[in-house]
């Protein structure tokens, strides 16, 4: 399912934001995905049974994903997102939650929820707005066309660029970095820089 977002997905990454937070020891949270791509955002057959829910039900699945953004966003530590293969849907949401995205020059960006008749979720529109121009944006929400790494790169949106198949590797060099600075410096630069520090707090 290419890491589709799941309760257990939700968890880990809540714990593993706690886990920084809590250790002096680790510098810095590098994200990424298994077998060669990110996170392909909500499980397709879940979000199809969730229609037959409640409001209520459908509302706490939505804060779930509100949770993970603000965990990743009010994590002290940096987080840095490493994009191999993609994101789509929830998944950019979770990438341009964190700090810095180290992507491979072959990676796409996908907001295709506008195909499935949905609005994007998970702060998508004021993350992504934050670091894109708007027409960009428009495009991408309006139409769900995948749009490159090296586009969103030459906008300023990515940190770097890796070969396919490195970006992990580079984001761990950049957290080797981030290791060897001052901690506490980092953390209120996070604070400082963050436009979007306290989204989703109501």
């Amino acid at each position: 399912k290419r890491n589709a977002l799941s309760p257990e997905y939700y968890q880990v990454v809540r714990e593993a934001m706690a886990l920084a937070a809590a250790e002096d020891r680790i510098a810095c949270v590098v994200m990424h995905g298994a077998a060669g791509f990110f996170c392909s955002g909500g499980d397709l057959r879940m979000l199809s049974s969730r229609r037959e829910a409640t409001q209520d039900v459908r509302l706490s699945k939505i804060e779930d994903l509100h949770d993970v953004i603000r965990a990743i966003i009010n994590c002290p530590k940096p987080v840095i997102a490493a994009i191999e293969g993609g994101a789509a849907g929830a998944g950019v949401s979770v990438a341009f939650a964190c700090d810095m995205i180290v992507a491979a020059e072959d990676a796409t960006f996908t907001a295709a929820y506008v195909k499935a008749g949905l609005v994007p979720d998970g702060g998508l529109t004021s993350t992504v707005a934050a670091q894109i121009p708007r027409a960009m944006l428009m495009r991408m929400a309006l139409l769900g066309e995948p749009i490159a790494a090296r586009r969103l790169y030459d906008l300023g949106a990515l940190s770097d660029i890796a070969p396919s198949g490195k970006a992990v590797a580079v984001a761990q060099a950049l957290g080797d970095a981030l290791a060897r600075g001052p901690s506490s410096a980092q953390s209120a630069i996070k604070a400082l820089v963050n436009p979007v520090q306290h989204l989703l707090e109501s």
